[in-house]
């Protein structure tokens, strides 16, 4: 059964198809007792993961109507969940505590049902990604990228490890896009940007790479074009990932403060703050002068991930 919905999701409305600069707060939620770490968007549902003394687990809210969201069902996880993707029927979560990937059957919200675990041994910080019938997981304290099959989902099975990423004992938190033959990911510690071809699975292959910045960034793609939100530089990096094994730095745009979320939707580009507690709108239609359009302030609290679908924007928040 639903309940009212208690915990830290704040969802902005700024029109983005229309007004970007002026995002406007629509229904802030808040507790103290869950401190939410990530946050997707499908349909009518946000999925949000998080520990704390509310429960370490997956909440499943129904954002149907932006101005009154319910919690449409929870189901407790354990561990501390860290990472989280959700495609068609099923959640991916990855969990830093008991060092696993958990598939979650979500095709009936009220009821989310663990379909399996599977061991990843020493994981930290771990970036995900989903594509088809592959997971992808980047963790900084093994170095590893591991891609999973998940065709069956109550029997994943990694079928590649490979060392793509400086090991740095989970000091800086990696990102991972993937898209279509592509996994884009960050290696804060060597300060690059790093692609690989994984249109075979089981050997993917290094391609190229651009250097950023050391510390944790968060990545986005829309188009031919990679967005670093990189929390060391202060900077949006803009990437042309055209030729993949040639990437270009086309402009590195400062923003201040300390990124710690990011997403993409057509000529624009949204960071949420963790310093300056803020939402950042800004224009990409130049990929050699992106401009800001738009700020809104969070409040008190720490902004900890962000979602974008359609004309609004949800941001997950501890401490507030």
């Amino acid at each position: 059964s639903s309940s009212t919905l208690t915990d830290k999701l704040t969802l902005y409305n700024g029109s983005f198809s229309q007004k970007p600069g002026n995002p406007v707060l629509i229904v802030s939620t808040s507790t103290t007792s869950w401190d939410p770490t990530a946050v997707v968007v499908q349909g009518r549902y946000a999925y949000a993961i998080g520990s704390g003394t509310g429960g370490d687990d997956l909440k499943i809210i129904d954002v149907s109507d932006p101005a009154n969201p319910f919690l449409a069902g929870r189901l407790a996880i354990g561990g501390f969940p860290t990472s989280l993707k959700v495609q068609g029927r099923y959640a991916y979560i990855v969990d830093s505590t008991s060092d696993d990937l958990k598939i979650i059957d979500v095709s009936n919200p009220s009821t989310p049902v663990q379909m399996a675990t599977l061991s990843i041994s020493g994981v930290g910080k771990p970036a995900l990604a989903v594509q088809g019938r592959y997971v992808y997981v980047a963790d900084e304290d093994t170095g590893n990228l591991y891609i999973i099959n998940v065709s069956n989902p109550a029997a994943p099975s990694i079928v590649s490890t490979t060392e793509a990423l400086t090991n740095n004992a989970g000091s800086l938190a990696v990102s991972l896009v993937v898209v279509n033959a592509y996994a884009y990911l960050t290696d804060p510690q060597s300060s690059l940007v790093k692609i690989y071809d994984i249109s075979n699975p089981v050997v993917p292959i290094f391609v190229g790479s651009v250097t950023t910045s050391v510390q944790a960034s968060f990545l986005a793609l829309s188009g031919r074009y990679l967005y670093d939100a990189n929390a060391g530089a202060d900077a949006l990096y803009v990437i042309d990932i055209s030729n993949p094994a040639s990437p270009a730095l086309s402009a590195t745009f400062t923003i201040g403060g300390f990124a710690a979320g990011i997403a993409a939707a057509g000529r624009y580009v949204y960071v949420v703050d963790s310093l300056s507690d803020d939402l950042k709108v800004i224009d990409v239609a130049s990929s050699t002068a992106p401009g800001l359009v738009g700020t809104l302030s969070l409040g008190v609290g720490v902004p900890t991930d962000l979602a974008v679908a359609g004309r609004y924007a949800y941001v997950t928040d501890t401490g507030s």
